[in-house]
């Protein structure tokens, strides 16, 4: 459980922007994903292979958006016993992912991104919501999200795991 000490105005956080981009640069999944980056550059990816990563992508994808207002209100919801006049004030933080994802930021939601650029490969959006078109882990990864983003301890759910957050 997340602790109202977590959320001092005051509080020291020695992590910064660029700590996080370079555990993220380090990840095997983003290297996996500069791979993925240059064969499709290069155009050696056939159509079939497309749908495949597509429609995996669209399988966890799509819990993303309306996950994101699900976990802020239940950080509203858990910090606002110690905190009712600031809860609202650090939930809004995850809100503004919101506002990206939703499109709301003056581009189009990213779940229409993402159909916008698998059209630009010939795809039609029976390709992304097949679930056979989808590799078995994509479709297990958008399980877990949805329910990391609903059920999950909040803390669980903002990236802390055995008392350490993911990025640090």
């Amino acid at each position: 459980m997340l602790s109202a000490e977590s959320f001092r105005p005051d509080a020291a956080d020695s992590l910064t922007g660029k700590d996080v981009y370079n555990y993220a640069g380090r990840h095997a999944g983003t290297k996996v994903l500069h791979r993925f980056i240059t064969n499709l550059a290069v155009g050696e990816l056939p159509k079939e292979k497309m749908k495949i990563f597509f429609a995996s992508m669209t399988a966890f994808v799509r819990h993303i958006t309306p996950g994101i207002p699900a976990l802020a209100s239940r950080l509203t919801d858990e910090l606002y016993e110690e905190l009712p006049y600031r809860a609202h004030g650090i939930a809004a933080h995850i809100l503004d992912a919101a506002i990206d994802e939703y499109g709301l930021s003056g581009t189009k939601p990213h779940a229409e991104l993402l159909r916008d650029f698998a059209h630009h490969f010939d795809l039609t959006e029976e390709d992304l919501n097949a679930p056979e078109n989808a590799v078995p882990t994509s479709k297990m990864l958008g399980q877990k999200m949805f329910e990391w983003y609903r059920t999950a301890p909040v803390d669980f759910a903002l990236g802390k795991q055995a008392g350490r957050w993911w990025f640090a």
